[in-house]
């Protein structure tokens, strides 16, 4: 089933950071824009087998304790331990036929870091041990 939460993808207005934090080159940069056409709000998230930006998940004031507990199941679920991602399969082929020609599949994920960050604007915390 399809946890509950949206995510936000992308570079969140600060492409110098993203580059940094990805350990994308210049000229990777580059090549992205000039020769992929990839610009802010695409759906180009992966391009050469590498992400164009980061995925994030908010929390409000609304937030409750069972709003994190889906994330961190979610997680679990997803990122500890082996596992693959495969496209799913879907009437709407259009919205999955870039990412489909984009990375074989399946293809193995990993989830390499997690920032909390406690006040927005604020430096973040970063996840050590699950």
């Amino acid at each position: 089933s399809t946890p509950a939460m949206q995510f936000r993808v992308g570079c969140f207005c600060n492409p110098g950071a993203c580059q940094d934090a990805l350990g994308l080159t210049d000229d990777e940069i580059l090549h992205n824009y000039f020769e992929s056409g990839h610009v802010c709000g695409d759906q180009k998230d992966i391009l050469n087998a590498k992400p164009t930006g980061a995925i994030r998940i908010s929390f409000g004031k609304d937030s409750i304790w069972e709003d994190l507990d889906v994330f961190v199941n979610f997680v679990e679920k997803t990122f500890v331990g082996t596992h693959t991602f495969q496209a799913p399969e879907t009437d709407n082929k259009q919205k999955f036929a870039y990412f489909s020609h984009t990375l074989p599949s399946p293809v193995k994920v990993h989830l390499s870091n997690i920032f909390v960050f406690p006040i927005k604007s604020c430096g973040a915390m970063e996840v050590h041990e699950w």
